[in-house]
């Protein structure tokens, strides 16, 4: 699901501040009355302006303190597309694993795994996801699933 497909379901919106890599979904962001677009890769400085464009009461500091205690209720995706490897570094590894150059999975929602040819695997996880597991991880999936 998409950040658009997102906002598509709520029913009252906040004060948006689009974040990507991609400068093609600006006019739609704006459309869709976003107050910021922060176009990757972007410093503190501009996130704070960012952030108080979006009235949020509050400095940087507090911000990501605030984010980082939140705790996300209700179902939510079994995977994530994360393009750096400041994020695995903060997971915790006896819950996450990379099994792809471009996959982590959380391995309590991992639900079977089979054979998939040169030593590769797929993954099947809670929502019914497959994620490919190369050669490479497969060996250590193995080791944590045993």
């Amino acid at each position: 699901m998409n950040g658009f497909q997102v906002l598509e379901r709520l029913e009252h919106l906040p004060a948006i501040i689009f974040s990507t890599a991609y400068d093609e979904y600006a006019i739609r962001a704006f459309e869709v009355n976003a107050v910021d677009y922060l176009l990757k890769p972007f410093d503190r400085q501009r996130f704070a302006v960012a952030v108080q464009r979006a009235g949020v009461g509050m400095d940087i500091e507090q911000l990501l303190r605030l984010l980082q205690q939140a705790q996300p209720t209700g179902s939510f995706s079994d995977r994530l597309l994360v393009r750096s490897g400041e994020l695995e570094k903060r997971l915790p590894p006896q819950q996450f694993m990379r099994v792809h150059r471009s996959a982590i999975i959380n391995v309590s929602r991992l639900r079977h795994l089979e054979k998939a040819g040169e030593g590769g695997m797929i993954a099947t996880l809670a929502g019914g996801e497959e994620v490919k597991v190369s050669r490479r991880y497969a060996a250590a999936l193995r080791d944590w699933v045993v």
